[in-house]
């Protein structure tokens, strides 16, 4: 079955707003017809939402026809508004960032369309090319107090959330633990912690800009044409350094290819020690809030190490100043 611009689904899908095809016509003409001859699901990585690959065939009015690959997905409304900002965003460094070429509505919510981009995630956080830390420092300053209506802020109200989900996984978790003596130290942690005045606060002194807000290898694809940064589900309004305190370290090499890139942007310096003191914020922030992934998915030593940097964080950011 396939599916032609400016048609309904032939599965049967209502569409309440817009066409997952309609941007063929934009791109090739109101004569081109796209059809859909091949639809694949994608189920890698830890969640599978609805997403497939559509294999289209372009036929043009005059005969000639080109293959394309794309990615359908079902989205919440914050990557839809994420994914529109981010497609507002022609720099030429930013070339990980995916290119949104429609979104719409269906009786399931949601959905945009995106190029298919192949690759696979960096073997880890410390392998992720300098295209997305380029790409990020873009965004980051293009969004400086931006305002994206339905997106999360850093705020108060988002620090209780977050440690009300992460208790919470900590907490089911621990019952099924093989070795639940660090869970209980994480729990301790994140008990002690909930409405800190350090943390709390400190963000409300920051900047906000645009941030992915879950960056980690498996939300990245590296390809033959370069770095795509995808799955921008948790985009957020907050301080910049949420994006970066999981891939680099202040003052290392490829730290200074995202201040490179971010004070070419921005026409000026980056504020580094304002920089330094976000970037120990968010690192406490960051490892608190994937301890309940670690839990799961990776053990106790995982946890350990967590539980260990965001110490670390926590003591540099109380000798701060800003």
């Amino acid at each position: 079955m396939a599916w032609q611009c400016g048609s309904m689904p032939s599965d049967g899908v209502g569409q309440e707003a817009g066409h997952p095809l309609d941007w063929v016509k934009i791109r090739w003409g109101q004569d081109a017809v796209a059809r859909v001859v091949r639809r694949t699901p994608i189920t890698n990585g830890y969640s599978s939402p609805s997403v497939e690959r559509l294999d289209l065939l372009i036929e043009m009015g005059d005969g000639t026809a080109v293959k394309r690959q794309v990615l359908r997905k079902h989205a919440t409304e914050a990557e839809v508004t994420v994914l529109r900002a981010l497609r507002d965003v022609t720099d030429t460094r930013a070339s990980a960032l995916p290119r949104l070429l429609a979104d719409g509505t269906d009786a399931a919510g949601p959905w945009v369309v995106l190029p298919f981009y192949p690759g696979n995630a960096p073997a880890s956080e410390a392998d992720v090319s300098d295209d997305v830390l380029e790409s990020l420092a873009v965004v980051h300053v293009r969004h400086v107090n931006a305002t994206l209506p339905g997106l999360p802020v850093v705020d108060g109200t988002w620090w209780d959330n977050g440690f009300r989900h992460v208790d919470r996984r900590l907490s089911e978790l621990l019952p099924f633990a093989s070795e639940p003596a660090p869970l209980h130290e994480a729990l301790d942690l994140v008990r002690s912690l909930r409405g800190d005045p350090l943390l709390v606060r400190t963000p409300e002194r920051l900047s906000r800009t645009l941030v992915h807000g879950d960056i980690h290898a498996n939300n990245i694809l590296a390809g033959p044409a370069g770095a795509k940064i995808i799955d921008w589900g948790a985009g957020t309004l907050g301080p910049a350094m949420l994006d970066l305190a999981n891939l680099v370290a202040p003052g290392s090499p490829r730290f200074a290819v995202y201040v490179e890139a971010w004070e070419a942007t921005a026409g000026r310096a980056l504020d580094l020690p304002r920089a330094n003191l976000e970037y120990q914020w968010a690192t406490a922030c960051v490892n608190i809030k994937y301890l309940g992934f670690a839990a799961h998915h990776l053990g106790g030593d995982a946890v350990r190490e967590m539980l260990r940097r965001a110490r670390g964080a926590l003591d540099a950011l109380a000798r701060s100043e800003v």
